[in-house]
């Protein structure tokens, strides 16, 4: 493979890590706090899962691209980077939308895909 396009496989893929960053991000600002605690705590998923917030309800569409940025790649720094990006698992609630993400560190975290209209 030429380096050309090794960096250019590097680059997409650290793009679709920030896009399931940036989701799981408006994600955890949709929960309550007591969903969040089971979350954290017993690693419960809230059902019903909450709509995706809409454009400009959370803190993150007010920022530039590249503070997200900055904020995206702490984040790689404190948790480790995403490795993979896998389709829908049966042991999600029933929807095709979600996706599972697994980390360097082996957490896994799953994503609603839904487009935001």
């Amino acid at each position: 493979m030429t380096l050309s396009l090794e960096t250019r496989l590097e680059r997409l893929e650290k793009e679709a890590r920030f896009e399931a960053w940036l989701w799981f991000q408006r994600f955890l600002e949709s929960v309550t706090e007591q969903q969040l605690e089971d979350l954290a705590t017993h690693w419960r998923w809230p059902e019903p899962m909450p709509p995706p917030l809409p454009i400009g309800a959370s803190k993150l569409d007010r920022l530039d691209r590249q503070t997200l940025q900055k904020m995206f790649e702490q984040n790689e720094r404190e948790f480790g980077p995403c490795v993979r990006i896998e389709p829908y698992n049966p042991n999600l609630p029933q929807s095709p939308r979600f996706r599972e993400i697994v980390c360097k560190s082996g957490v896994k975290v799953w994503i609603d895909t839904t487009p935001i209209s």
